[in-house]
């Protein structure tokens, strides 16, 4: 497989009603997530975005982020993922830089964005759950990919497939461009590194891990959590999905 998305596609059919991501408690299978991410695809590339466009995605740990991560990995569109938690005015200075063509974020998201002037570039503005704020929703672009299934062009594995920006902790935040070879690389010496098996379970105190562990075929929980302050989580929020979901690995801040 060239890419994520396609991977998770793959894992979509063999694993079927395996639970992909557990929030809230609640369940999403694999194939609940992999008809999710055929919709959103189809969806973008309908809406007008194309191959190599970049997309900012400030969606919350969620089911949301997970459909929309893999759903522009498989469409070839670029998301651009920044850590919120690097600060206001870092995050306006990543976004001018990566100047994105679309931003997929939730209704706070879109409300800083407006406050800061963020993206003036994104000629597409989606919410993700939240009140709409007059602008197209995710649902929206659900209907925009109902009744289409595969079709989706193939992803070239030399294609840019993410950009991702670093945390700031020892100097401004950079981006990074990752293809979408390395990511598929990563992936499979993390399963031979770590004797990952398909069928584990997953508690991604890092929400960007948890796309590898769902490519990797285990199921992530995500817990109950501020994921920009991670040395302030309760720990209690850690140790009971750990007790209740028997753990197989975290992954997560030192």
């Amino acid at each position: 497989m060239t890419d994520l998305g396609s991977r998770l596609l793959d894992n979509a059919k063999r694993l079927g009603d395996q639970p992909a991501l557990i929030h809230h408690g609640q369940a999403t299978s694999y194939a609940d997530l992999g008809r999710d991410v055929e919709l959103l695809a189809h969806g973008f590339l309908r809406a007008g975005l194309k191959k190599n466009d970049r997309v900012a995605v400030l969606i919350p740990p969620s089911r949301d982020f997970f459909a929309v991560s893999f759903a522009l990995f498989r469409a070839g569109v670029t998301p651009v993922l920044v850590d919120p938690g690097i600060g206001f005015s870092n995050m306006g200075r990543c976004l001018a830089e990566a100047a994105p063509d679309a931003f997929v974020g939730s209704a706070k998201a879109h409300i800083a964005r407006a406050a800061g002037g963020w993206a003036p570039t994104a000629r597409l503005k989606v919410v993700a759950g939240g009140p709409s704020l007059g602008l197209p929703t995710l649902e929206a672009m659900r209907e925009l990919g109902r009744g289409r299934v595969g079709g989706l062009p193939p992803v070239p594995a030399d294609g840019r497939a993410a950009i991702l920006f670093t945390s700031g902790s020892t100097g401004a935040p950079k981006g990074a461009v990752y293809e979408h070879s390395m990511f598929s690389a990563q992936v499979d010496q993390l399963r031979g590194l770590f004797d990952i098996k398909e069928g584990e379970v997953s508690l991604a105190t890092f929400p960007l891990f948890g796309l590898f562990d769902v490519a990797l075929g285990q199921t992530v929980v995500i817990p109950d959590m501020d994921f920009t302050r991670p040395g302030l989580v309760d720990p209690m929020a850690i140790i009971v999905p750990i007790q209740q979901y028997r753990i197989h690995q975290l992954f997560g801040s030192p």
